[in-house]
């Protein structure tokens, strides 16, 4: 896969101007097809900003814009079909009542901090915004969580890309562990938020 997207980034240096269609085609996939690796092309984009091939304030405002777009498109469509969804039946095969009852729950108390937590979660992001359609979390609070979990998520990659520069063991690098140090993180915020908890209740 990392030679795959190398090639990707030689292909856009030798025609920046396909990386401004690039970067929203880039976003879509990422949302529609996971487990692409949007992430890793997004700073392979902040590379080329580096590099000034490409405008990089407008690469990453397409970026961010297409990307939030395009969950909205899947948050729409799951919305508005989640009967058809929830009845189908390879989704009952998958799910039984007790399962989707547990998981609504879930959705009602920490739906929007799943969605925002979600995006530095490769592959599985979309389902969480599927999720958050069929169990109709409030929209306009799903959007906003998706609106800021998009803009720190895209910035964070396409600021790492072009930080790295012309360090492309560093950009391999972050591109390979990116997926465990985010776990790690996360695991880490979630004990804290226990800890806490727990001494506020003492």
């Amino acid at each position: 896969m990392n030679i795959e997207i190398f090639k990707i980034l030689s292909y856009l240096k030798n025609n920046p101007s396909i990386a401004y269609i690039f970067s929203i085609l880039n976003s879509f996939l990422q949302i529609f097809f996971p487990p692409y690796p949007g992430d890793s092309l997004i700073a392979l984009l902040g590379y080329l900003s580096y590099l000034n091939i490409i405008n990089g304030y407008v690469i990453l405002s397409l970026t961010i814009i297409s990307t939030f777009l395009s969950s909205y498109l899947l948050l729409y469509i799951s919305y508005n079909f989640s009967n058809i969804i929830v009845n189908s039946y390879y989704f009952k095969k998958l799910f039984n009542l007790h399962s989707l009852e547990k998981f609504e729950k879930w959705y009602k108390k920490i739906g929007p901090f799943l969605l925002v937590i979600g995006k530095f979660i490769p592959g599985i992001n979309s389902i969480i915004i599927i999720g958050a359609g069929l169990f109709k979390i409030d929209i306009k609070l799903s959007l906003l969580s998706i609106a800021i979990s998009t803009i720190l998520h895209n910035s964070m990659f396409f600021i790492a890309g072009k930080i790295a520069g012309e360090n492309l063991k560093f950009l391999k690098t972050l591109i390979k562990e990116y997926t465990t140090y985010i776990l790690l993180g996360i695991t880490l915020l979630y004990l804290g938020y226990l800890l806490i908890k727990k001494i506020f209740r003492e």
